[in-house]
């Protein structure tokens, strides 16, 4: 028995079938309370705790590319940037994918950094999981690379992939053409009001 408060130590083992393929593999450790089960509206509920177990068998297969590399738009009218990343795990083991992602403007100099899995997130044998990171600048115009890089397994393996997107800022641009228009006119209606007055004053 197990006094309230109480703890203790439990060892097992795993002993493999022999046609177990290699690679990963999960399991559980379930305990369960001794005595008879609750009712409840007529149901018996039993409580368990457990642990979940991971195991790798025979030789590992580490794998995995960047399925998927996007932005939301391939042209943008704000500077809000959303990329969709995707890793899919090719091999027999479980990977915990994490990467960079670099942005770089026309003229190739280094603007902006996200990450990918910062968290480390497992990507399950023989599946894909995406993840979305998002990049925010005050002031973007023009065309900009954004290259991703991703780091998986142990030695470090690594997959890349490359995306490119225009930044042009329809709105603000229009805007600016206005008030450039606007101040334009002012000036020349003064040089023209100044010019008269010239040519009056020397009547």
């Amino acid at each position: 028995l197990l006094p309230p408060n109480g703890s203790t130590k439990v060892v097992f083992s795993i002993t493999p079938p022999a046609d177990a393929s290699p690679g990963t593999h999960y399991g559980g450790v379930l305990f369960s309370v001794t005595g008879s089960p609750d009712a409840i509206d007529g149901s018996r509920v039993t409580r368990k705790i457990g642990a979940i177990v991971l195991a790798s068998y025979g030789t590992a297969k580490q794998q995995g590319s960047l399925s998927q590399f996007v932005v939301s738009q391939k042209i943008y009218q704000d500077s809000v940037i959303r990329f969709d990343s995707q890793f899919s795990n090719t091999g027999n083991v479980h990977l915990q994918p994490k990467g960079k992602i670099e942005i770089r403007n026309m003229f190739g100099q280094l603007v902006g950094l996200r990450y990918i899995n910062p968290a480390a997130a497992n990507v399950l044998p023989e599946s894909a999981r995406s993840f979305v990171s998002e990049y925010r600048q005050s002031w973007m115009l023009g065309r900009y690379t954004a290259k991703a890089t991703v780091f998986y397994g142990n030695p470090k393996l690594e997959t890349r992939s490359e995306v490119v997107f225009w930044v042009i800022p329809v709105k603000l641009i229009v805007l600016s053409i206005l008030l450039a228009i606007f101040i334009l006119t002012i000036i020349y209606i003064g040089i023209r009001r100044y010019n008269r007055w010239i040519i009056n004053r020397n009547k």
